[in-house]
Order: C-alpha cells, then sequence, then structure tokens
C-alpha cells in the first residue's frame, strides 16, 4: 500500500512496529483500528491480500508491521499494514487481561542471576527458577 491520501503534510512514512489488540476491520473499507491500551487507538489501513487475515485476527493481540505517519503529538495518524501476526496462541481480551487474578508481572524481589560464562543447563535452570518451577520438572 503506498498511497498518501492527503498525509503529504506530514512528510515521508516512517517504518512502523506495533502491538496491540485489532478492532473494527471493515473489509470493504480497508480500515481497522489497533487498540494499544495507551489514550488512543491507532487508525489502520490495509489492502485486499490482508483481508482474510484481518478477519480472522480481528479481536485478537497481533503485532503490525509497516508504514505511516506520525503527528506533531508524537501519535500514529495512520499506518499502512504490510504484515500482521498474532502475538500469541493465547487470545485474551483486555478485560479479561485487566481482570486477571493473577497477573503475570515482573517482580524484581524474585530475579534470578545467573554467572558467566554459563552453560545451558545453568540458563535453563534460572529461567525455571525465576517462574517458581522446579528445574527438570514438566
Amino acid at each position: 500500500m503506498t498511497t498518501s491520501d492527503g498525509y503529504d503534510h506530514l512528510g515521508e512514512p516512517e517504518s512502523a512496529l506495533i502491538r496491540g489488540w485489532l478492532e473494527d476491520v471493515d473489509p470493504k473499507n480497508g480500515t481497522a483500528r489497533l487498540n494499544t491500551l495507551m489514550d488512543h487507538s491507532v487508525p489502520l489501513r490495509f489492502d485486499a491480500a490482508l483481508r482474510k487475515d484481518m478477519l480472522r485476527l480481528e479481536s485478537s493481540h497481533v503485532r503490525v508491521d509497516g508504514r505511516g505517519w506520525i503527528s506533531d503529538e508524537d501519535e500514529w495518524v495512520v499506518i499502512n499494514i504490510d504484515k500482521i501476526v498474532p502475538t500469541s496462541s493465547e487470545v485474551r481480551t483486555v478485560e479479561e487481561i485487566l481482570n486477571d487474578p493473577n497477573p503475570k508481572l515482573f517482580d524484581p524481589d524474585t530475579v534470578v542471576t545467573a554467572s558467566e560464562p554459563f552453560d545451558v543447563d545453568e540458563f535453563l535452570r534460572t529461567i525455571y527458577e525465576g517462574r517458581g518451577r522446579e528445574w527438570g520438572k514438566q
């Protein structure tokens, strides 16, 4: 997708790599919105080649690769999508994440360190211990 459709006053489009929840997919007009959990959602445009993927991924958390324009307020005005992929096989809504009784949060008090250089077993054990799991057990 290479058209500017009136965004020339914003200069050249910037490379975009952004994640969020895909919403309001309109296959007829080739538009959608990406909810980034920030103060606004990002308008998206896509061509017919992405229509099926856009409909399939609606309401999913996705990664969007493309090109777009940034406003004077440092917000995306619109992004033309080149590629869209799901970020996880576990589909969760914004409400499910906000209301999760056991959220996945970084806890600096449980940081586990490893000495350098380290071997693969020590690396894997460190990851398991950091997640509160015993190394070697599934």
